[in-house]
């Protein structure tokens, strides 16, 4: 059984290395008007040709302390540079990256004495195999580019994240504030409707007070009517004509001190009936802004509401997050 596994092992290994590619000398097309072929090392590689062209310039900036510049159409040059695990010569270096399809590419390298003599096996053996190995290392590079690309995405995704949390956040306090306020006003709103309504109470109480003295003050005018025709009829049998008259204006005194009364009564109704129209319209408005602030605490608490949701939902998602890029960044490890 251990040998069996041993055998599966094996094979596993045999594939994965006939599966690597291993770059290829040969002659290649460089620039027509330049020169049509020249001898050159070529390596097939899985990565876009956007992300092995970046790799490249980074790795000749890094290893030459030169950029790369374009040369023609897809051909890119570093003039004039010691490409210390090359050579020790200044050397010229120029190479194009083609893309195969979406996630492949493929990059010829050439190495130029100057004026284009480039060199070749043949005379120039130590340097194209040096160049071989170091172009055989690009497959790798691009792996850790790879991987340090998707923990910088990683981080770029956290990183928005954490500023929609924080926005969340502050959208969660902002409503709570509008619900506290909301409940103050409405406390305040309640305060000044108890405050109307007792007054309202008491306006009524005085009309009612007012009414009863009125119709009291009707009832004493018509008693006092009723006493005057009396007298004036026992006092005409009994006097003569002089002394009825003075009799007469005495007795009318009495109903138009009632009047009088009457109109002040009535007067101070009509006051006390505006005073509780007044205060009717002052309720009706203190309704409705109550009405108003509970819809709006109502609204308030269903944005709350969904807002703490969906904080939660992020939350859980900036947990996921990192950990995806612990994974990445114990990956990376990994491969070092």
């Amino acid at each position: 059984m251990k040998k069996l596994i041993l055998w599966i092992q094996l094979a596993w290994l045999m594939a994965a290395a006939s599966q690597a590619q291993i770059a290829q000398e040969g002659n290649y097309p460089f620039v027509k008007n330049i020169k049509a072929y020249a001898y050159g090392i070529q390596l097939e590689v899985d990565a876009p040709a956007k992300m092995v062209c970046e790799v490249l310039e980074k790795r000749f900036e890094k290893a030459t302390k030169k950029k790369s510049s374009k040369l023609k159409k897809k051909v890119m040059e570093v003039k004039a540079a010691v490409l210390s695990p090359v050579s020790t010569a200044i050397l010229d270096y120029y190479y194009r990256v083609e893309p195969l399809g979406k996630d492949r590419a493929q990059v010829t390298l050439f190495l130029s004495a100057g004026n284009y003599n480039f060199l070749d096996r043949e005379r120039y053996a130590s340097e194209i195999a040096a160049a071989k190995s170091w172009l055989n290392e690009l497959p790798a590079e691009l792996e850790t580019y790879k991987r340090q690309q998707a923990i910088e995405a990683q981080l770029a995704t956290i990183k928005e994240l954490e500023k929609e949390e924080a926005k969340l956040a502050k959208t969660e306090k902002k409503l709570a504030r509008v619900k506290t306020r909301s409940v103050d006003e409405l406390e305040e709103l309640e305060a000044s409707s108890r405050s109307l309504q007792q007054q309202q109470q008491q306006t009524r109480g005085m009309l009612s007070t007012l009414q009863s003295r009125a119709d009291s003050a009707r009832q004493q005018a018509g008693a006092a009517l009723s006493s005057a025709d009396s007298s004036l009829r026992l006092d005409m049998l009994a006097r003569d004509t002089t002394a009825i008259d003075s009799t007469s204006k005495q007795g009318s005194l009495a109903p138009q001190q009632d009047e009088q009364l009457q109109q002040q009564l009535l007067q101070e109704q009509k006051r006390l009936r505006k005073e509780q129209a007044k205060l009717e319209k002052q309720m009706q408005k203190i309704e409705k802004q109550q009405q108003k602030l509970q819809q709006q605490q109502a609204a308030a608490e269903a944005e709350m509401r969904k807002k703490q949701l969906e904080l939660e939902q992020l939350r859980i998602r900036l947990e996921t997050e990192k950990a995806k890029l612990n994974v990445l960044k114990e990956a990376s490890r990994g491969k070092r």
